[in-house]
């Protein structure tokens, strides 16, 4: 099956900024706009065919008519389709969230809970993002700082650099800081709990809410190490990020010609976070600049991508 663009589901959120518009080619009359949700098959936001004899199909609506063909034999294992790529751009701090488990997830939400990986795209200077506790506390203790709007003391905080990635647990406490544009990979699912939001208040003059009583439940009360992942090289010369049980994440760095191919195990996603190029395969050619996201079905067979880009590949985990 032929390889495709995709067109994302675009969200507002009072953080946002203006940098995806300006700088990532999304098109969009929201104001601000903080996120772009690339490969999402979630039924709060899905994203588009974008190119094709199918432009114009939502996604999940694609992958359910074709099934393993497109998504891949190792997507058969997931009761729903896995994993959720965004676009975020901070312009002004994230709230301080937490996510659960699956366990916990599926029985409170009726849905997966939420692992992630961040990979730090842009950051103006001195930009940090909090991660985990900087000291173990009680809950009672981190309950007390929360009624008195200190809890941004107890935090992990961490400058950050692009090319950083970061992997957030269930159970971590996090942040994303203001001045941050990244790229989430992660799984499926749109559950977040709210721990704090610097008494913020909405359009409407409303404050937003909470979700304490959740995320005392789920979070841990002791320091996460920082998980900023080391790159290790592939003998395809990409650079692998992650390998969790719900995706793989790779940056592929080209410049001329690289040849990659999908086995029929699972598709391939790329976003392009720099440069430029073009993807060709059997079917013909699809170009692709800085924020596009191609989507290459699993019994695509070979492609080569020609150009100077670097992009971010997502695969499912192949099933051993």
């Amino acid at each position: 099956m032929e390889p495709f663009r995709l067109t994302p589901n675009c969200r507002s959120i009072l953080w946002g900024g203006s940098r995806l518009k300006s700088e990532y080619g999304k098109v969009s009359d929201l104001e601000p706009l903080a996120e772009t949700w690339e490969l999402s098959c979630h039924p709060n936001g899905s994203s588009i065919v974008g190119s094709g004899a199918y432009k114009g199909t939502p996604l999940p609506a694609y992958i359910r008519r074709f099934g393993a063909a497109v998504a891949g034999k190792s997507s058969v294992r997931f009761d729903d389709f896995p994993i959720l790529i965004k676009l975020i751009d901070a312009g002004e701090n994230l709230s301080v969230q937490v996510h659960p488990s699956d366990d916990y997830a599926l029985k409170h939400e009726f849905q997966y809970g939420k692992e992630e990986l961040w990979y730090i795209l842009e950051c103006e200077p001195g930009a940090y993002l909090y991660y985990g506790l900087n000291r173990p506390v009680t809950r009672e203790e981190f309950s007390r700082h929360l009624e008195l709007g200190t809890v941004e003391s107890l935090l992990g905080r961490v400058e950050v650099k692009p090319g950083d990635v970061f992997y957030i647990t269930p159970g971590t406490l996090h942040a994303i800081g203001h001045g941050i544009v990244l790229a989430e990979i992660q799984q499926s699912s749109d559950v977040t709990y709210r721990v704090w939001d610097y008494n913020r208040r909405d359009k409407d003059g409303q404050l937003r809410p909470l979700h304490i009583q959740k995320a005392l439940d789920v979070m841990k009360f002791i320091p996460s190490p920082t998980y900023c992942i080391p790159a290790r090289r592939e003998e395809d010369g990409s650079v692998l990020l992650a390998a969790s049980p719900y995706f793989t994440v790779h940056l592929l760095s080209v410049e001329g010609d690289v040849s990659f191919s999908t086995n029929g195990s699972t598709f391939h996603a790329l976003l392009c976070t720099e440069g430029s190029g073009t993807l060709e395969s059997s079917y013909g050619y699809l170009s692709f600049f800085k924020g596009k996201t191609l989507f290459v079905p699993a019994d695509c067979g070979a492609y080569r991508i020609s150009g100077s880009c670097r992009l971010l590949r997502t695969t499912l985990p192949e099933e051993k």
